[in-house]
């Protein structure tokens, strides 16, 4: 299963499992194990409410150093221009979509050939690569 990442309301990345309850996004950290809720059932510990504009998919590739995950809304960086990772659901693939001119797009296996830089919920990363 492929993992996610979302924002919280005070600004952290959490990374996990994407569960979505009552049109509320939470991501789920498996390693967190069950817990016992007052119900008397048993479900995962760890569920952490999360920004739904924030939820970003992993892509389950790293970045040309090998170290960083990519995710969806990560901007990558090449010599010349900075891109956006974003899910071509057309064509069911991640493309790279320039920032300054969206006309321009890569086809996601180009990742592996830039450097992350940040992501779209930066502001300031955002702000200063465009």
């Amino acid at each position: 299963m492929r993992d996610y990442r979302g924002l919280t309301k005070d600004g952290k990345w959490v990374f996990g499992w994407l569960v979505i309850i009552s049109g509320i996004h939470y991501i789920v950290n498996p390693e967190a194990g069950m817990a016992k809720c007052e119900c008397g059932g048993h479900g995962f510990a760890g569920f952490v409410e999360v920004l739904p504009s924030s939820v970003g998919q992993s892509t389950g590739l790293k970045d040309k150093n090998g170290k960083e995950k990519i995710y969806k809304g990560d901007l990558m960086k090449d010599l010349l221009h900075t891109y956006e990772v974003v899910w071509d659901k057309d064509n069911a693939r991640w493309i790279l979509v320039d920032t300054i001119e969206p006309k321009h797009q890569f086809k996601g296996h180009a990742i592996t050939m830039m450097t992350k830089i940040g992501t779209i919920h930066d502001k300031d990363t955002f702000n200063d690569s465009i």
